[in-house]
């Protein structure tokens, strides 16, 4: 059979054009690699464009990239001619020549970008490659910065290379904060902190570093340790944690068991109950408690009903029911609110009516009232849910 023609001004076969932005775009980088001051005088030509999930890939990138690769000494002099021309994003299109030349002389790299007249331009390539391949010379950096004379520019720089080496290597950073502590205030020590924690994905490098630690900051860090501790991979030995407990000021403990027993009860929830059953401080005993029936309802919130359904009455049912309504209340509303219902404790029953009530209200909002005509409610828990917002 034969092939149908198209209709006119819808050819598949006719290529696409290309926008002209891009185009000018194209022809501005190549223009970089051969003469670089004078296409950057250019730059504006082209609309900023680029792939904003790549890094420094808009027109500026792109074309200080090109140009530093052929002249990096001419592209720096040009920044110094044209100081906040660029954006941030663009000027990062300097990092990799900058990377290259810390590596092959960090010192005299360090000197020029000191020196040059918008150092403030070169610092977001130079930023950017302490966290990358740069980072190869954090120590030689760090040896230049014992040297140098306290600017905002040494100060910004420690401060960068202490976060960065908190990332890579926290013992590294452990070892310049006791050296420097001068350099680093509370607030870079909270951020040195999140870099060494990576979001909880970096405990098996922090946990050496907890007696090594100098005193104030050692007690962050397991504080901090036991908040990621739910997260991570289960320890391989979790008794030194649950040694560990009796090192945070008592405040701390509840919150710390609380975590021991999470971890617990994703290997066995009823030896995790069990060793909560046994704390003797009641605030610590009822974190534990919780936390494990969490985890436990997490993953089997079946049988771990039953468990609770033959549960005595008492606060041990009562935070044990909590824990379960605070998993199931998103999916099952319902069943939460019968659950609800069973707890003896005010406070505790106040909370999980009310938890319940609303995800019923905002589910379904014009039948959610007919839940408050519930036998089972007293006229406490109807005035305190009809005073929710």
């Amino acid at each position: 059979p034969m092939v149908p023609r198209p209709s006119l001004g819808c050819n598949p076969w006719k290529p696409r054009r290309k926008p002209k932005g891009s185009i000018i775009r194209s022809l501005l980088v190549g223009w970089s690699e051969a003469d670089p001051g004078a296409a950057l005088d250019r730059i504006g030509l082209a609309p900023p464009g680029g792939n904003a999930m790549e890094f420094a890939n808009d027109t500026g990138g792109q074309m200080l990239r090109a140009a530093a690769k052929a002249n990096f000494e001419g592209t720096l002099e040009w920044i110094g001619e044209n100081p906040g021309k660029l954006g941030h994003e663009a000027l990062g299109g300097l990092s990799s020549e900058v990377g290259k030349r810390l590596k092959e002389d960090p010192v005299g790299t360090l000197d020029r970008i000191r020196d040059h007249p918008a150092s403030a331009d070169l610092m977001p390539a130079l930023y950017s490659q302490l966290l990358n391949e740069g980072y190869a010379a954090r120590d030689a950096v760090w040896d230049w910065l014992q040297d140098q004379e306290d600017s905002p520019f040494v100060q910004d720089l420690a401060k960068r290379l202490l976060r960065s080496a908190g990332w890579k290597d926290p013992d590294v950073a452990l070892d310049w904060l006791q050296e420097r502590p001068d350099w680093f205030d509370a607030k870079e020590r909270e951020q040195l902190l999140n870099s060494a924690f990576n979001g909880g994905r970096n405990l098996s490098a922090i946990e050496p570093l907890l007696d090594k630690a100098p005193g104030p900051l050692a007690q962050t860090l397991l504080e901090q340790f036991f908040q990621y501790l739910e997260g991570s991979e289960t320890p391989d030995d979790l008794q030194s944690w649950i040694d560990r407990i009796d090192r945070l000021p008592p405040e701390k403990r509840p919150n710390a068991s609380g975590s021991v027993a999470a971890v617990m009860a994703h290997i066995d929830p009823q030896e995790a109950i069990a060793w909560a059953d046994g704390l003797a401080e009641p605030a610590e005993a009822h974190q534990a408690l919780s936390r494990a029936v969490s985890a436990w309802a997490n993953t089997d919130s079946y049988e771990c009903s039953q468990w609770i359904a033959d549960l005595p009455g008492g606060a041990r049912r009562g935070h044990a029911t909590s824990a379960l309504i605070e998993r199931i209340v998103s999916s099952e509303p319902d069943s939460a609110w019968q659950w609800a219902k069973t707890i003896e404790q005010a406070d505790l029953r106040a909370k999980a009516l009310a938890s319940s009530f609303t995800q019923l209200r905002n589910e379904d909002p014009q039948g959610a009232h007919a839940w408050l005509e519930d036998t089972g409610l007293s006229s406490t828990d109807l005035e305190q849910l009809g005073n929710l917002p």
